[in-house]
């Protein structure tokens, strides 16, 4: 049987460039499973799971990880975390073009145009056809 949990308090945030008479903004945040490289296969299965989940990253995060990511691809010693790479890298492209793809349809959208190419022609009638016996 588990011991329930104990209550802890709650710890302010470290005083970031602060003055020190109160909390101030923490420090910002850094992809800590990349920068060492024991966990870098963490890393990228974390990254890899934010794109296909569609989490909201910060923008300074959005801003490095394409590059470490690019970095592992071409630098690792493992060939399964340089494949790794190469799939977070082509996932993220992938998360892109899905992201242009519907700006563009709301684009058309609201100036009027179609969003999807659809053609209508007009029926015709076969003889023989239209499945009555």
């Amino acid at each position: 049987m588990r011991k329930p949990r104990r209550a802890t308090k709650a710890k302010q945030p470290p005083d970031v460039g602060g003055k020190g008479d109160g909390p101030s903004l923490p420090a910002p945040i850094q992809p800590v499973a990349l920068i060492e490289p024991r966990h870098e296969r963490a890393g990228l299965a974390l990254i890899a799971r934010a794109i296909r989940g569609g989490w909201r990253v910060p923008p300074h995060v959005l801003d490095t990880v394409p590059q470490m990511v690019a970095a592992i691809a071409a630098n690792s010693d493992s060939e399964r975390e340089r494949l790794r790479a190469a799939e977070v890298l082509i996932a993220m492209e992938r998360a892109n073009t899905d992201a242009l793809s519907i700006a563009d349809k709301c684009e058309r959208l609201d100036g009027g145009g179609a969003t999807e190419r659809m053609e209508l022609q007009p029926i015709t009638l076969r003889p023989g056809g239209g499945g009555s016996a």
